[in-house]
């Protein structure tokens, strides 16, 4: 699996030692609050978790882990995946508690937003959440995705589908860029 490099993060392969961490995310019910399936249990969530460490997609898609660089503290995962097993391809990230409200999601999804651009030469990316997961709205709009309304996911009604399209991802870099050079 490609690893990426951010300024302060990592997202890599999953290992053997991330199943912990990742089972306890996904059993804490503030993390699993907008997600359909709910919080799970610490051990079905740590086989789960532990499945997980064990898939090695060869498509190039895929869930990442992310850690912090300087301590590889683990932060969540973030991927690009068939939306709801359809054709569509989905920018999806779960953080922990802990690693919110610190532009992690950001920053950790612009790598992943290049990689399926540049290298899968997808035509553009979707993104579902809850309506009412405001934080992960705002990674959204920040990353220049367009809501296009409410539709069902993930055995989930009326989720907010947003969609990134390739020719405004690049506007939105080259602007990026050009306000990062500017003197």
């Amino acid at each position: 699996m490609k690893e990426f490099v951010t300024e302060r993060l990592r997202l890599r392969g999953w290992r053997r030692g991330d199943a912990p961490a990742l089972a306890a995310m996904n059993a804490d019910p503030e993390v699993m609050r907008y997600i359909g399936s709910g919080a799970k249990l610490y051990a079905e969530a740590l086989e789960r978790a532990e499945s997980l460490v064990r898939e090695r997609p060869g498509d190039g898609l895929g869930l990442w882990a992310i850690e912090e660089s300087a301590t590889g503290v683990f932060h969540g995962w973030a991927g690009l995946i068939p939306l709801d097993d359809t054709e569509e391809i989905e920018l999806a990230y779960r953080f922990a508690k802990s690693s919110w409200g610190r532009g992690i999601a950001t920053e950790a999804a612009r790598p992943l937003l290049a990689y399926g651009f540049d290298e899968l030469r997808l035509a553009r990316i979707a993104a579902v959440t809850d309506p009412e997961n405001r934080a992960s709205r705002r990674v959204l709009d920040k990353l220049g995705f367009l809501y296009q309304g409410l539709r069902n996911a993930y055995d989930v009604e009326g989720c907010c589908y947003y969609t990134l399209a390739e020719a405004a991802w690049r506007t939105i870099e080259a602007e990026s860029f050009d306000s990062t050079t500017s003197p």
